[in-house]
């Protein structure tokens, strides 16, 4: 074996070497530098797999010239807290690799080609447009006054504490050419402008930035070539609205994570997907189609903006634990600007939203027909229309309910599912639109029209006009308040006798006598009777709830319909 021995600093770049296939430091008592010139690193003079010996006392090596490849090296009791490599390059474009151990590059002039290997390295391009790849180890990447690329092939080769500085160029960038998930929230960047995917032919890379890396003050582009690429930020302020995507596809996914603390968290002109967390956060989705995903109910005071796009979404589909008392609660917060709502996959849960919350919905969708269990969905106002409101996968079994305002009159139209209507309070005009609805008209004069469906409908008190359009419908009352004797009573404009019903629920016990025309009389019995009069195109329906031969109740029916026991039931 060829050996080069260095006891003291020595300037190999002076002595003519041949094979030589171990440097020993041999300094006992002071550290040595041995310099070499890149040329003698040619495999022939200092072989490719050199090994290099440390001594007990600080070892430096030092290569001048430009161009080496020291991937090869070999080194034996060498310390990486005190001995050192440093490579420096040359006014021409070099290729310089580093070694397994912490080197130093100097690419000096020149377009180079830097790569560190492993350990923590320092590599500065100085001047020139410079290809930096820092390789694994916790690097210390500096570019210079031009343009500088920065290459990551590896997860693996982004380490906590790696510090990358883009220097003076105007387009320095990050390029990602492998696979996996690279964190450089866990890194220190600066003056760099572009973080760009490459298209390495494999399925994707995921980049994982802090909120400080993007924007006016760090990453203003981000490109996207040919893969499935993601990009996360999670933080307590994000704003990717001055950030560009170049070449980014609906494949391509941008999400956006707040933390536990209150949030301000601004998308991009992309498809971003917002993840909600524990605090109150404001959340601006921007252009694009956006998707705010929620798992349980919304802390109150959050603010959820869809922005510009038609297309932006409320998804509940990824909760996988009920939330206290089956409510996923919306109400306290304001949404706009979000057009579909996906509902919670589990069965059983009530989702609770305010109107003002839902105007820009579009579509809801549901659990799918085949699911299990029912899913609920409330909206709580005052007017609201959603007869324009489409139906995705909606079950059978699942229920939107409008809830209108205890303190105004309201003015509801419902959606063409099967929808429960209650105003709560006033002088309320309802449609239950299309679909099987239970109308409730509460307090006060109202108008109820069920339209479509078979409907069940029940008045209230007051002096109400019901009207249950197509199909078989039920007119319930709980209460001889709900209709009474004279001008108060209920006008129901289309009863259809064979088809309707009038049902009387809690007034009386089961058996009742349908007497057609003629007059009550007290029977000496509790059995109801009920009789009806003809009249000036109305018929008057008269309810005995008790048999004491007084009418209780009067409810009018539009035109003179033929009615028999069938029309009725006492429950």
């Amino acid at each position: 074996m060829t050996i080069l021995s260095i006891p003291s600093t020595t300037d190999a770049s002076l002595m003519v070497l041949a094979d030589i296939e171990a440097v020993e430091f041999s300094n006992l008592l002071d550290p040595a530098t041995v310099t070499f010139l890149n040329t003698q690193c040619d495999g022939i003079q200092i072989r490719n797999d050199v090994i290099f010996r440390g001594s007990t006392q600080p070892n430096l090596v030092v290569v001048n010239g430009g161009s080496v490849d020291a991937s090869g090296w070999q080194f034996e009791t060498f310390n990486s807290h005190y001995d050192t490599i440093t490579f420096n390059g040359s006014s021409a474009a070099d290729t310089i690799t580093g070694s397994s151990k912490a080197d130093s590059i100097f690419g000096n002039q020149g377009d180079d080609i830097l790569s560190g290997g492993n350990g923590a390295d320092l590599i500065s391009g100085q001047r020139g447009s410079d290809i930096i790849t820092g390789g694994r180890g916790a690097d210390e990447l500096l570019g210079g006054k031009r343009n500088d690329t920065f290459i990551y092939t590896d997860a693996a080769e982004l380490a906590a504490g790696e510090t990358i500085d883009g220097g003076g160029g105007a387009d320095d960038a990050i390029s990602i050419a492998g696979d996996g998930l690279y964190r450089f929230d866990l890194a220190v960047i600066s003056n760099v402008e572009r973080l760009r995917y490459e298209d390495n032919g494999g399925t994707g890379a995921a980049a994982q930035l802090a909120p400080d890396m993007l924007g006016h003050i760090g990453f203003s582009v981000i490109e996207s070539n040919n893969r499935t690429d993601t990009l996360t930020v999670e933080g307590v302020v994000v704003d990717l609205s001055a950030v560009v995507f170049e070449n980014w596809t609906r494949n391509d996914v941008i999400n956006i994570t707040g933390t536990a603390a209150s949030d301000i968290l601004t998308g991009s002109d992309e498809d971003d997907h917002f993840f909600i967390t524990a605090g109150v956060d404001v959340m601006m989705g921007n252009n694009g189609s956006d998707v705010f995903v929620v798992n349980d109910s919304l802390p109150s005071g959050t603010i959820i903006d869809g922005g510009g796009s038609n297309q932006d979404v409320l998804d509940m589909t990824g909760a996988t634990v009920m939330p206290a008392f089956n409510i996923f609660e919306l109400r306290f917060t304001s949404i706009q600007s979000v057009e579909i709502v996906k509902m919670s996959l589990l069965a059983n849960a009530f989702t609770a939203i305010d109107d003002a919350s839902f105007q820009d919905v579009l579509t809801v969708v549901g659990r799918s027909a085949a699911a299990s269990g029912m899913s609920s969905l409330a909206i709580y106002g005052a007017s609201m229309d959603y007869s324009g409101l489409a139906f995705e996968d909606w079950n059978d079994n699942d229920q939107i309910s409008l809830v209108g305002s205890p303190t105004s009159d309201d003015i509801i139209t419902g959606t063409s599912v099967d929808d429960v209507i209650t105003p709560r309070a006033g002088m309320d005009i309802i449609d239950g639109g299309d679909g099987n609805d239970t109308l409730y008209g509460q307090e006060d004069d109202d108008t109820i029209s069920g339209s479509d469906g078979d409907d069940k409908i029940i008045g209230g008190t007051g002096r109400d006009v019901l009207n249950g359009g197509n199909g078989a419908d039920g007119f319930d009352y709980y209460d001889i308040t709900e209709s009474e004797v004279g001008t108060q009573r209920d006008i129901i404009e289309d009863f259809t006798t064979g088809e309707d019903q009038l049902t009387f629920v809690n007034m009386s016990t089961p058996v009742f006598s349908y007497i057609g025309e003629d007059p009550f009389n007290a029977f000496g019995d509790t059995e109801a009777r009920i009789r009806l009069i003809n009249q000036s195109n109305i018929t008057i329906v008269e309810i005995d709830v008790d048999g004491d031969g007084n009418r209780d109740m009067q409810i009018e029916l539009t035109g003179l319909v033929t009615l028999t026991a069938d029309d009725f039931n006492i429950v």
